[in-house]
């Protein structure tokens, strides 16, 4: 297993959290024509098509939101990134739960899972892994929701532990509205389902998904 690169940039996570202000940013004109044209280069696009997906998810424009993750997997595919790939398919993963077909958002996140089988990328996978808890709390497998949901939240916990004690960067990441989802159920997990996901290992749910 190697860390990959960090090539590719992250969404800005806090103006996706701001619903309006990103809404305002992303499907500003100028924004759009620019990202139509040549000069804005494949990383700027990555972002733009990212950045969309997840304000019209916000929204609840599904059809918008997997056309623009469709975008987005459609550049990934012109490199090999494993991280933008990984995202275009946790995002067409959340459009399918979002819209009733946990089946098909499962199929998305084998993909997902696919995209960083050979990677260590602990910022993308725990979105996966929380995508992967909601999908399976949907299909009724409530073990393998809990693993998942646990693994999540130690990605997330560990990625904490990366940034100094009260430092601000660690307090605005772990009071990021999705984080916050994340680590809330952990103080509810019990010794035996602790036994589904030890530290630092990808719990066997995501078995399904990585076949």
């Amino acid at each position: 297993m190697v860390v990959c690169s960090g090539q590719y940039f992250a969404a800005p996570s806090r103006t996706i959290e701001k619903h309006d202000e990103a809404f305002a940013t992303f499907t500003a004109p100028q924004l759009a024509a620019a990202a139509e044209g040549p000069e804005m280069p494949w990383s700027g696009q990555l972002r733009f098509r990212q950045g969309l997906a997840r304000v019209w998810l916000a929204r609840g424009d599904l059809a918008r939101a997997r056309d623009e993750a469709a975008a987005l997997q459609a550049l990934a595919a012109t490199a090999d990134e494993p991280r933008p790939r990984a995202e275009a398919a946790r995002l067409l993963a959340e459009s399918a739960l979002q819209g009733g077909h946990p089946a098909d958002a499962e199929v998305h996140l084998q993909q997902a899972y696919a995209a960083i089988q050979a990677c260590e990328l602990p910022l993308v996978e725990w979105r996966i892994a929380a995508t992967a808890a909601r999908v399976h709390e949907r299909q009724r497998r409530r073990a393998d929701a809990q693993a998942a949901r646990l693994r999540s939240a130690t990605l997330v916990n560990q990625l904490a532990e990366t940034l100094p004690p009260g430092h601000d960067l660690r307090r605005s990441f772990l009071e990021h509205a999705p984080l916050r989802e994340v680590l809330r159920p952990r103080a509810a997990v019990t010794r035996s389902q602790r036994r589904l996901s030890p530290t630092g290992t990808r719990p066997s749910g995501h078995g399904d998904f990585r076949r």
